[in-house]
């Protein structure tokens, strides 16, 4: 069998392939690819054969095979838009869990909801927001302070006032300390700069995951805590003891072969070249911010605006986020710096590559909650989904969700991507000409792959730069 798909993908991918950016800092934040082929084999053996946790010949030469065959035949229609729009949309955003970098701490998952809609629902909700305020005697509606009957009897009466407009509720869920094993990947298996790291294990999200769920499992909790402290901090020195941990970790584990190798090959050159893996989250006071699950979902919550303002052709013109004392001015950044730029979806698991659009956010504000009827509407559709199973009217969960689209950064949403790989790996026929081809191109990366850090190596030594800077 073929060892590797994944440094870079070879010419039979097509130079569209080439082109696409090696280096990305956000990229395991993505959405779940769709389809993969595999010769004939059912469900249940390739999950056998290819559990990340199973048979020494499983994920690594199976997978890399079929997936480089699927993606050198995989085509893409460039979606980017050029014309006008004529029409406007509002958001308007809370959250629930406020974290900062403090993301061992209770609760577990951090929440971010948008109501996105193409009319503004402000003057909308306003109708009976008053008069709740006045029957339940409070100042605002805010969840916490109201049992679930008047969550539920508030949210349904909004969800009817809504009804005759075109609206999304976004919701962002990220299990909070998961956010230090992406952090650990996305840093040391960067393959732009670790010349130790396999282009495609980094670059497709099927292997990027799999190596998230590999580390999920070999870093202890208390490892984790001391990676985050350390990637906080820039502190290379700390980061390289955390990695010669687990590689010695690694070394007790029953896990597949090929991932061993690449995990393997891709820490000890990160070992061996420490101050080639770039930290910036000390570069200033706040460059902390930009790595809190707050920014994170603020992230996933600019990308979800580009896709609405594409599904209906509409440009933002007001953007209004709950008022946040510690991440409103980076938010401004994010939202300045962002809008312009949306990240272009395929249907190849590879990372999503970015286009300018003509169209920029509109105005930003963060004011209080109180004052804003719909921010208030943002926390209680917020509280009713986190509470969904205790909900008894089937009739507005059912109205509740049909709105809602979920973004997700946790271990189970990188099983779900893996998984959902491998059932498309296992429904799919490839002929013996596909199969050899996949192996071809997976030889070939390889080959590359060993070249291009033996040049970089040989420049190291030669004194072309810095000699090896090994902890």
């Amino acid at each position: 069998m073929t060892e590797n798909l994944y440094y870079n993908i070879s010419d039979t991918l097509g130079t569209r392939y080439q082109k696409l950016p090696a280096h990305s800092k956000g990229g395991l934040n993505r959405p779940v690819g769709r389809g993969l082929k595999d010769k004939g084999k059912s469900l249940k053996s390739i999950f056998r054969a290819c559990s990340w946790m199973g048979h020494p010949d499983s994920l690594g030469s199976c997978a890399e095979s079929t997936v480089a065959t699927f993606a050198s035949a995989t085509q893409r229609k460039n979606r980017n838009r050029l014309t006008p729009r004529g029409y406007r949309m509002y958001i308007y955003a809370d959250e629930s869990g406020h974290t900062g970098k403090h993301i061992f701490n209770e609760p577990e998952y951090y929440f971010q909801g948008a109501l996105l809609s193409t009319t503004d629902v402000e003057p909308i909700l306003a109708t009976v927001a008053g008069k709740f305020i006045h029957e339940l005697g409070v100042e605002r509606l805010h969840a916490n302070e109201l049992p679930l009957r008047h969550i539920e009897n508030i949210t349904s009466a909004f969800i009817e006032l809504l009804s005759n407009i075109n609206w999304k509720y976004h919701i962002t869920i990220i299990e909070k300390q998961y956010l230090s094993i992406t952090k650990f990947v996305d840093s040391l298996f960067d393959s732009h700069e670790n010349k130790g790291s396999r282009w495609l294990w980094y670059n497709h999200e099927l292997f990027r995951h799999s190596l998230c769920i590999l580390f999920d499992e070999a870093l202890s909790l208390d490892k984790k805590k001391d990676f985050w402290t350390a990637y906080l901090r820039d502190d290379h020195e700390s980061i390289c003891l955390i990695v010669e941990w687990v590689l010695s970790r690694l070394n007790t584990m029953k896990i597949d072969k090929r991932l061993r190798e690449v995990a393997t090959d891709g820490l000890k050159f990160a070992l061996k070249y420490p101050k080639e893996i770039t930290l910036m989250a000390s570069l200033t006071k706040k460059s902390y911010k930009g790595h809190t699950p707050n920014m994170v979902a603020f992230s996933s919550l600019i990308q979800a605006v580009h896709t609405f303002c594409d599904i209906n052709d509409v440009t933002p013109k007001v953007f209004v986020h709950d008022s946040q004392s510690e991440f409103s001015p980076t938010m401004r950044e994010y939202h300045k710096l962002f809008s312009r730029a949306r990240l272009k979806k395929n249907d190849s698991g590879l990372m999503l590559k970015g286009e300018r659009v003509d169209y920029d956010f509109g105005k930003f504000s963060t004011p209080l909650s109180r004052d804003v009827i719909s921010l208030q509407a943002c926390d209680l559709f917020l509280s009713l989904f986190q509470k969904m199973n205790l909900v008894k009217s089937i009739r507005l969960k059912q109205k509740m969700l049909d709105k809602v689209e979920e973004f997700h950064i946790s271990r189970y949403s990188s099983e779900n991507i893996v998984f959902r790989w491998l059932f498309n790996l296992a429904n799919e026929e490839l002929s013996e000409e596909q199969l050899e081809t996949g192996k071809r191109i997976v030889a070939e990366m390889e080959e590359k792959y060993i070249r291009n850090r033996d040049k970089f190596e040989a420049e190291k030594f030669s004194g072309a730069t810095d000699s090896p800077g090994k902890c």
